[in-house]
């Protein structure tokens, strides 16, 4: 599970490459750097804190005393060794480098990155469109509530 959320974590943080001008493929950075990096390790910790938790879970749903207890205490420490992780990685995300548009979208426009979609890097670029439409902040919470 730990490797799997770090792969996931390494797919959001984005990947260290270049071409050169035969096609050739470049890694900015070495192996162990690129692949765990502290956003990847934040992620695949969570990963595995949310296993335990659902786990946990399962487990409860299915036992019987002592079994119960034991899985009660594994899913509630899971649970909030997950929100705490949640919340890192929160941090990490807000300061990512990400692309936001830098003129007006025009929705008839081909889907092609030939074709005039103007976009900038930004650090916290995930998170732009909450800055900028902070409504978007209340429907984020109500889809969370239910």
């Amino acid at each position: 599970m730990f490797i799997y959320g770090a792969a996931f974590g390494n797919i959001l943080h984005g990947v260290g490459f270049h071409f050169g001008w035969t096609g050739q493929y470049y890694q900015d950075s070495s192996f162990f750097s690129y692949l765990l990096n502290p956003f990847a390790i934040v992620c695949g910790l969570m990963s595995v804190a949310l296993s335990v938790y659902q786990g946990g879970v399962m487990l409860m749903l299915r036992a019987e005393n002592p079994i119960y207890d034991r899985a009660r205490r594994y899913a509630l420490r899971g649970g909030l060794a997950a929100a705490a992780l949640f919340l890192i990685g929160g941090v990490f995300i807000s300061r990512m480098q990400g692309f936001v548009f830098t003129a007006p979208v025009n929705p008839a426009m081909p889907a092609s990155p030939l074709h005039g979609q103007h976009v900038a890097m930004v650090a916290g670029g995930w998170l732009h469109n909450f800055a900028a439409h902070p409504v978007l902040w209340l429907l984020h919470c109500w889809v969370w509530q239910a």
